[in-house]
C-alpha cells in the first residue's frame, strides 16, 4: 500500500513537471499568435476550447491541464469556504475534473516532501 502511494504521487509529481513546459509554451503561443493553437482557442475565463468530436474533446483535455492544476485549488477553495462558486455553476463532472486537479496537486506535493524527507534522513545518518 506504501508503494502503490508512492507511485502515485510520483506519477502526479511527473504530470506537474510536465504541465509547467506545456503553460509555458501556451502562453508564449497564445500571446504572439492571435489567439490561436491547434485549431483551439482560448475561453472568456480561462483555458482553450476545441469544438466538438473525441479528438477536440482529447486536445482540449490534454492543453488545458496547466490551467486545471493552477486553478483548481482556488476553485474548490471558494467552493468550500466562500460558497463563491456553487454546484450550480458547475456541471457534476465539472467538480470531478476540479477534485482530480486538486488530488494531483496534493500527490504531487506529497512526493516533493516524501523526497525531502528521504534526503534527510540519508545525510543525517
Amino acid at each position: 500500500m506504501k508503494a502503490a502511494f508512492r507511485r502515485l504521487c510520483l506519477i502526479s509529481f511527473c504530470i506537474v513537471l510536465a504541465a509547467v513546459p506545456l503553460g509555458l509554451f501556451e502562453d508564449y503561443f497564445l500571446r504572439h499568435h492571435d489567439g490561436w493553437l491547434f485549431g483551439c482557442t482560448p475561453t472568456a475565463i480561462v483555458g482553450l476550447e476545441c469544438g466538438y468530436g473525441v479528438v477536440n474533446t482529447a486536445k482540449e483535455l490534454v492543453l488545458n491541464i496547466p490551467v486545471g492544476l493552477a486553478w483548481g485549488p482556488i476553485v474548490l477553495f471558494s467552493m468550500i469556504v466562500y460558497r463563491g462558486v456553487t454546484l450550480d455553476h458547475l456541471s457534476f463532472p465539472g467538480f470531478i475534473v476540479i477534485c482530480v486537479f486538486v488530488a494531483i496537486d496534493f500527490l504531487a506535493a506529497a512526493h516533493i516532501s516524501i523526497m525531502i524527507v528521504r534526503l534527510t534522513r540519508r545525510r543525517a545518518s
